[in-house]
C-alpha cells in the first residue's frame, strides 16, 4: 500500500495541471488533440454526386492530364498537403464547381481536391473525378 507521504506529490502534480476548457465539472476529459476546425457547422459537405456529374457535363473544360507519380499519388489523402504536381482548374469549370468559403479546387492527376486555402492542407478528394 502507498504510505500518506508519498501520495502527496502525486496529488500536487495533478492538481497543478490545468482542466480542459469547456469539460463539465466532476467528468474525466477525453484527449486533446489539435484540431483546426473548431466549429464544424462551417465545414463544407460535398456532394460527390453532384460534383461528378458537372465534370462530366463539363467535359470540353478539361482535358487528359499525365498521371502522377506513385508516390505522389500515395500521398493524396485528407489531412497531407497538396502535392507539387497539382495545377488550379480552368476558370470556367471552377465557376461551376460548389464554392466553399476557404477551400479551392485543385487537380492532381485524375484526381480533383478541395483544398483549404490558408494552408494547403487537403480536405477531401474525389479519386479519379477526371474519368
Amino acid at each position: 500500500m502507498f504510505r500518506a507521504g508519498a501520495l502527496i506529490p502525486i496529488v500536487s502534480i495533478l492538481l497543478s495541471i490545468p482542466p480542459v476548457a469547456g469539460a463539465a465539472p466532476g467528468t474525466q476529459a477525453s484527449a486533446q488533440y489539435s484540431n483546426d476546425h473548431a466549429n464544424w457547422d462551417r465545414l463544407p459537405v460535398v456532394n460527390y454526386y453532384q460534383v461528378k456529374t458537372l465534370l462530366q457535363a463539363s467535359r470540353r473544360d478539361w482535358g487528359p492530364t499525365a498521371a502522377l507519380p506513385a508516390d505522389a499519388r500515395q500521398n493524396i489523402r485528407r489531412g497531407k498537403t497538396m502535392p507539387a504536381q497539382s495545377r488550379r482548374l480552368n476558370a470556367r469549370l471552377v465557376q461551376q464547381l460548389p464554392r466553399y468559403d476557404g477551400y479551392q479546387w485543385w487537380r492532381a492527376g485524375s484526381d480533383l481536391l478541395l483544398v483549404r486555402t490558408s494552408n494547403h492542407m487537403i480536405f477531401d478528394v474525389l479519386v479519379d473525378a477526371f474519368q
